[in-house]
């Protein structure tokens, strides 16, 4: 199982060839265990359609609210074969929320998809999916997946257009 552990910490240093390489080595070598065939696959899947500066090139840069307001900006940035979103959230009289984090996938129908830990410490996502329309807005709309609070607070599917800066 060692070569498992090895592909799980090549993916978690976003290393995806050399996780996929793991993975698929655990599968040949392991052909009986059915269940850790299931984890290894939805990992390769992972591998597989991460998103990669050249085919994001059109999403990467610094981005603003298009209506000007400056309540948050992203940049979307490549780190290596990953790509980053940097999102900075201003709170009213609370520390801003700023977090890098990695983008999941670029879809088949051109959409990048990351997410956001917003819940600390509970098995909560947000996860975020932009689309550059044909005047060149960003407009990125959230799902939240996992257990999300149903008092008020931030509007969790609320849709956003940023203008690139």
């Amino acid at each position: 199982m060692a070569l498992y552990e090895h592909g799980l910490e090549a993916l978690q240093k976003h290393d995806y060839e050399k996780a996929a390489n793991l993975f698929e080595s655990v599968l040949r070598q392991y052909p009986e265990e059915r269940e850790l065939h299931e984890r290894v696959r939805l990992y390769l899947n992972i591998c597989k359609r991460h998103a990669t500066p050249r085919e994001a090139a059109r999403f990467l840069g610094k981005w603003s609210l298009a209506d000007g307001s400056g309540d948050h900006d992203v940049e979307i940035r490549a780190s290596g074969d990953t790509i980053v979103v940097h999102d900075r959230i201003p709170f009213p009289g609370d520390a801003p929320f700023d977090a890098d984090d990695p983008v999941v996938q670029l879809t088949a129908d051109g959409t990048l998809e990351w997410g956001l830990p917003w819940f600390r410490g509970l098995a909560a996502l947000v996860v975020l999916k932009a689309r550059i329309e044909s005047d060149g807005t960003m407009v990125v709309t959230r799902e939240p997946r996992g257990w999300v609070p149903v008092q008020a607070g931030p509007n969790m599917r609320r849709t956003e257009r940023f203008k690139r800066q």
